[in-house]
């Protein structure tokens, strides 16, 4: 059958053979392409781009292409050069400058913030930009800006979901004091239930969820217990995923599991590399017995490093899914998986709303995001029983697992030798307080017991890190310094290190006299490299889970003097570590002498396995 007029068909096959009469015509090669990719010839296209290129490196067209190939493909590094190679041809191509303000903006977002404004002043009808835009003044903690941009959208079109969400529940990442946290988070209540109310008329256009660029990831740094807010958020998103996509929200059916038969079991997450929720959870997946479990392994996330080359090497079946959510989901349907774990829901957008989705016949939520989903589709969530308060069901929607130790099975963090004070641009003499957490993390409420343990040693010092998002540290800075301030202190006396790589700062830690651990979300990770390289941490446990991981570690190995009643016993027992030298002697030699009891543990696997093979056989109710 011949092409019909205007058939994508007929204009390729034209096109090739315009390109074999001319085959050194760099901008057939380059119209042969773009006609490709129009067909979705993805392969094709990039071949007959790179043809292009290799005629003439000023075509803006095949640059554009190809960006667009390698970014539709999750390789974030190459879709960045290709849109900054088309920039520097030409300024003003519109398209790569709000990608390249998109891709950004998960990374470098002051950067993106520069790039989207200008996308929006070529081209302001760019919607998706102007979204792009919204969050990143809301992550640089210009939350009002934020909301100016998104009432911007909402002008123009008075339903958009994602400008609806910045403007309702937008909470800034370092709230400049106690009062502004408070009143963040009386807003969040206020938005989520004016959402609630809005939901037939979100409804009208519900794909809009599916796309959905937003988790409440800061909501739970607030402090207090976040789950009236998180299942309202929870009822809220799913009901829109039950019309957008029904067949994704249905109950899945457990399948009988013959026996000798292994359960198919999956793990998703966008941080399956080395970060905190890889080194974590790594051991969920390496560590279940292949002769019990058929074991799957989702990374939904673009970064990908050594850690990521050994998950995949000891999961059964790796899939690499940096797509839209319902592509995800469609994977592990494929599967047909008997219980699904997501490790970390809360902390990334995508794997957050797949997390909404009924995808397997049992589903849990680890503790890489130590709070409560919300969701309705979630049943378990998996804990650490040393963590958690008296009472602690009440805090999840899920049905709550506790698993012993810290819940997996963390390696020890490897020490090297050597380091100087001078060497990280550290004081010589005189005593540091270490707090290395990101700024988002430090909540207002600890910058007053920072300053009382600062004046009760005159030689002390606060030791910082910058934040990843730099601008952040400015607020956080600020803050520290008005509290050092208040007490009469020099505003000097908290110092703000360069980030490094994890060797350096594992010596850092070493140089350091206590490790001032932060109230309401506590260390974590930070805590046991602490701990690995000998310095000391004094913790207030909180309400909630999230607060109390350093106090039930310590408590582990026996140091349950370094957990303090109140704020008072905070400074004296952290002024006392970094004074006293023969007991922080005596707390070191304890700590390293029972740390073993923290690192490599086969304890939480041993509990994970036994639940994982009664639910998906459903002889655990």
């Amino acid at each position: 059958m011949s092409p019909a007029p205007g058939d994508p068909g007929e204009a390729i096959e034209r096109l090739r053979l315009a390109v074999a009469r001319s085959p050194d015509d760099a901008a057939l090669h380059e119209e042969l392409g773009i006609a490709l990719l129009a067909a979705n010839r993805v392969d094709a296209a990039a071949e007959a781009f790179l043809e292009a290129l290799r005629r003439d490196r000023a075509r803006v067209r095949a640059h554009f292409g190809l960006a667009r190939i390698f970014d539709s493909r999750g390789d974030a590094a190459v879709a960045e050069g290709g849109y900054r190679q088309v920039l520097r041809l030409d300024p003003d191509h519109a398209a790569a400058r709000s990608r390249l303000g998109q891709l950004l903006a998960m990374s470098h977002v002051e950067e993106a913030e520069a790039h989207l404004r200008r996308a929006l002043a070529l081209d302001p009808g760019d919607i998706v930009a102007a979204r792009h835009l919204a969050y990143a003044l809301r992550r640089l903690n210009r939350v009002a800006e934020a909301r100016d941009v998104a009432r911007s959208i909402l002008e123009r079109h008075p339903d958009d979901l994602s400008a609806s969400l910045v403007v309702e529940l937008s909470i800034p990442p370092v709230p400049a004091s106690s009062e502004d946290a408070a009143e963040a988070r009386q807003r969040f209540a206020r938005g989520v239930a004016a959402l609630e109310a809005r939901t037939e008329s979100f409804a009208r256009d519900p794909a809009q969820v599916l796309g959905l660029q937003w988790e409440n990831f800061t909501l739970a740094y607030l402090g207090g217990d976040v789950r009236p807010l998180q299942e309202a958020y929870g009822r809220f998103v799913s009901a829109l995923l039950s019309r957008a996509a029904p067949a994704l929200m249905a109950p899945r059916p457990r399948r009988r599991i013959a026996p000798g038969e292994r359960p198919r079991v999956g793990f998703l997450s966008s941080f399956l590399y080395d970060c905190t929720v890889g080194k974590y959870f790594r051991s969920w997946i390496a560590g279940l017995d292949r002769n019990r479990f058929e074991v799957f392994a989702y990374h939904t996330g673009h970064a990908k490093d050594s850690l990521t080359a050994a998950i995949a090497q000891s999961a059964g079946h790796f899939r690499h899914a940096f797509e839209p959510a319902p592509a995800i989901a469609r994977r592990v349907l494929a599967d047909r998986l008997d219980v699904l774990v997501f490790p970390d829901v809360g902390m990334e957008t995508t794997a957050s709303l797949v997390a909404a989705m009924h995808l397997a016949p049992v589903q849990c939520a680890g503790w890489g995001h130590p709070v409560t989903t919300g969701l309705p589709s979630m049943d378990w969530f998996l804990s650490c029983g040393e963590m958690e308060p008296e009472g602690a069901q009440a805090h999840y929607t899920e049905r709550l697992l506790r698993l012993p130790g810290i819940g997996v099975s963390y390696a020890r963090p490897v020490l090297t030798d050597g380091g100087s004070r001078a060497q990280f641009g550290l004081p010589v003499s005189g005593r540091l307080y270490l707090c290395p957490q990101s700024a988002f993390k430090i909540h207002p409420d600890n910058d007053a017991l920072f300053a009382e343990v600062i004046a009760a040693d005159p030689e002390g010092r606060l030791v910082f890190f910058h934040d990843f998002d730099r601008p952040l540290t400015a607020f956080l800075r600020d803050r520290v310094e008005k509290a050092l301030a208040g007490r009469g202190l020099d505003p000097s006396r908290a110092l703000f290190l360069e980030r490094t790589n994890h060797a350096d700062y594992l010596k850092v830690n070493a140089l350091c006299d206590a490790f001032l651990d932060t109230r309401h979300w506590s260390g974590g990770n930070t805590t046991l490299d602490a701990i690995a390289a000998g310095l000391p941490p004094v913790t207030l446990p909180g309400d909630c889970m999230r607060g109390r991981q350093s106090a039930a570690m310590l408590r582990q190995i026996d140091l349950g003097d370094l957990v303090a009643s109140d704020e008072a016993d905070y400074v004296r027992i952290a002024t006392r570590l970094a004074r006293d030298r023969a007991w922080r002697d005596d707390v070191t030699g304890r700590m390293q002498e029972a740390s073993a009891r923290l690192f490599d543990q086969a304890a939480p696997l041993a509990t994970l396995q036994d639940f994982l093979d009664e639910v998906a056989r459903g002889s655990r109710a």
